[in-house]
């Protein structure tokens, strides 16, 4: 008997140990086309070994490489290491992220001819310097990072009042995230279940004001174009320990279907998305709530929320996400069920426009905005 078992415990650690090995040799995969090609263009061996977080990939181009794994063995950051780390958990760390791999890209492609095509394409201007200063970038130089018009960034490097390098590029999420729309449209469903907040909810209850019978309301608010469409938050004031409460409960369905979509809260229904796409296509799949919320609190995404409609069975809340960091907005069109806080598999129909760029949102959707909305106080 006793026999048997060592067998028995020998063939499972065996099992074991040959899965271990298999997770280690799993091969990679691409947050994006454009870096697979750098994988394949760098002069160096990316190993299928890479562990989660931050890799030092060792030098190219006598400049050090960092690639960044996710928990999927997928590869979302790959580029010369220019910034310290805790920049890159900043809001604007897309913009450290981006250079850090444009420069490589650059450096990997073959003839100044080409290059200086590639830079005219995607307005890429050095202010200051060229190409070549790049090696003269460290984690210890002062960066200085400004917008320009709301429709450019400039970046520059000093040390010790003297600038070292100046790029300037535009505000637009193609080329910030190196991706082009049709890609990202096509990789956001994965995107959003993948996404895993590391930072509290974009919530306050610091700083309110009275509005109604034990109903509070974030202050200030702030509004996106039109003033019933706004961050605001809604609250009770706990009687037992004068805490606010954010109100999530069927009592106040109206309060209830905007604060929903503004922090995690335990409701998790399904969504179903009918996403438009480039070609005036569409994608459909299902998402949970706290896959959404997830994404927009790890994004650093700002979050409006206006009712648009009310029905007998179903209320229809407007929810935009912006990045103004990257230029950008998702528009969702929510039928919220009336029962949806009491019976957590009531669905959510949702119809999501992705990835409008800031100064088109206006234009598309104002006037529909204008006819529909209404405050919610």
């Amino acid at each position: 008997m006793k026999y048997h078992l060592r067998i028995f415990i020998s063939a499972t650690l065996i099992s074991i140990a040959a899965g271990l090995s298999s997770m280690g040799a799993q091969q990679l995969s691409f947050l994006s086309k454009s870096l697979e090609d750098i994988a394949h263009n760098i002069p160096l061996t990316i190993p299928d070994t890479l562990h989660i977080g931050i890799n030092d990939m060792g030098t190219a181009f006598n400049m050090p490489v960092i690639a960044e794994v996710d928990d999927h063995h997928m590869i979302t950051h790959l580029g010369f290491r220019l910034f310290p780390e805790e920049l890159k958990t900043s809001e604007t760390a897309y913009l450290y992220k981006f250079l850090e791999r444009y420069f490589l890209e650059l450096y990997c492609w073959k003839g100044n001819t080409r290059i200086q095509q590639k830079i005219n394409d995607d307005n890429f201007v050095f202010v200051e310097g060229n190409l070549g200063d790049v090696k003269n970038i460290n984690d210890t130089l002062n960066i200085a990072v400004s917008r320009v018009n709301n429709k450019f960034y400039e970046i520059t490097w000093t040390s010790d009042s003297m600038t070292i390098l100046s790029v300037a590029f535009p505000a637009k999420y193609e080329l910030i995230l190196g991706m082009p729309k049709v890609e990202i449209e096509q990789r956001l469903y994965d995107i959003i279940v993948n996404s895993v907040a590391d930072v509290e909810p974009n919530v306050t209850t610091l700083s309110v004001e009275q509005i109604g019978d034990n109903l509070y309301k974030t202050q200030p608010a702030v509004s996106f174009q039109i003033e019933s469409l706004s961050n605001a938050c809604y609250y009770r004031k706990d009687q037992s320990d004068s805490s606010y409460k954010l109100i999530v409960d069927s009592e106040d369905l109206e309060h209830s279907a905007t604060n929903i979509f503004h922090a995690l809260t335990g409701f998790n229904n399904p969504m179903l998305v009918e996403q438009s796409v480039y070609g005036f296509n569409k994608r459909s799949y299902t998402i949970r709530l706290d896959n959404w919320i997830n994404y927009c609190l790890s994004s650093k995404l700002y979050i409006y929320t206006a009712i648009e409609e009310e029905f007998d069975d179903s209320i229809k809340v407007l929810v935009v996400a912006e990045s103004s960091t990257l230029g950008f907005c998702h528009v969702l069109s929510v039928f919220l069920p009336r029962d949806f806080l009491t019976k957590p598999t009531s669905e959510l129909r949702c119809k999501l426009n992705a990835f409008i760029p800031l100064h088109n949102l206006k234009n598309l959707y104002k006037q529909d905005i204008k006819t529909k909305n209404k405050h919610i106080e």
